[in-house]
Formats: C-alpha cells, sequence, structure tokens
C-alpha cells in the first residue's frame, strides 16, 4: 500500500483510493491462489520496492521509512 509522506492538497484522497483498488485486487489475487491477503500485499510491496528509482521513500515491515 501507499502512504503520504508529504501531504498536499488530494494526495491523502488520492492515496486512499490507490490503496482500495489495491486492497481489491489483492484480495482476487488470494482467493484465485489460496493465500491470504497479507500474503499477496507483502509479495506486491517487494516487487514495488524492487521498481523504485533510487531516492525514493518507502516504508518498510516494522514501519520505518526507508531510502532505496
Amino acid at each position: 500500500y501507499i502512504g503520504v509522506v508529504k501531504a498536499e492538497n488530494g494526495v491523502a484522497e488520492l492515496a486512499a483510493d490507490v490503496n482500495a483498488r489495491r486492497k481489491a485486487e489483492y484480495e482476487r489475487i488470494s482467493k484465485q491462489n489460496g493465500q491470504p491477503v497479507a500474503v499477496v500485499a507483502k509479495l506486491a510491496a517487494e516487487q514495488v520496492i524492487k521498481g523504485l528509482p533510487a531516492g525514493s521513500l518507502y516504508q518498510s515491515a516494522n514501519g520505518s521509512w526507508q531510502k532505496k
């Protein structure tokens, strides 16, 4: 899921919309593959983080913000 680092006009709403769509897709994939939603989300996060450009911020599994 995505988080907001710097709140600007409309950013929180956009993040909430993206996260709702991701959750729905993760739920679909979890049902299709018989895996918990948390497992699907973790695997997706790993792929997203791999694709981030250098200098991007991401939140690690322990909740701390990291810079790639």
